[in-house]
């Protein structure tokens, strides 16, 4: 499996195995993740030795990873809702809507202190149960003109290191 950026070219690549999970400073509290994240993360790793080993690609070096948002909608809690909520859900593409949704963030550097810091995105999404390698995985990376200037220092010294 390859796993290209949807937005921009494909210039450095990395195997996620064999880059580092950080934890960030201003990560999500807890308390504060909603209560999807951990369903949404195991469905994500019955998946993982499969994302685990994918050549990914991006258009800036990438050394490290933190778990950026994970979402797993419940339908029985949206069908214990009221009548008009159920016919607009109804309405709605039901797939899209119980899809199992993680995000990754991608950073430059292995010392990475807050989520600003991330360049890019890995997006994992599948529904729940479905067979192993039934997901689709992308990457969502930051435009140019969108990078802050900590991003483009990071860039520039990952850039470097990897070069070395």
């Amino acid at each position: 499996m390859e796993i290209k950026p949807v937005n921009a070219p494909a210039k450095y690549s990395f195997i996620f195995s064999e880059i580092s999970e950080i934890k960030i400073a201003d990560y999500l509290p807890d308390e504060l993740k909603n209560l999807g994240w951990c369903e949404a993360l195991n469905e994500i790793n019955r998946h993982w030795q499969i994302i685990s080993k994918a050549k990914i690609w991006s258009p800036y070096p990438i050394q490290s990873y933190a778990v950026g948002a994970a979402q797993a909608p419940s339908l029985s809690n949206v069908l214990s809702g009221n009548d008009s909520f159920i016919s607009s859900l109804l309405q709605d593409d039901i797939n899209e809507w119980s899809k199992v949704r993680v995000r990754y963030y991608l950073f430059p550097l292995l010392n990475s202190q807050n989520q600003s810091q991330a360049v890019a995105q890995l997006i994992c999404e599948t529904l729940p149960n479905k067979k192993i390698g039934e997901l689709t995985v992308w990457i969502d990376a930051l435009q140019k003109d969108e990078l802050s200037p900590q991003n483009i220092s990071d860039i520039s010294l990952a850039s470097r290191q990897i070069n070395i």
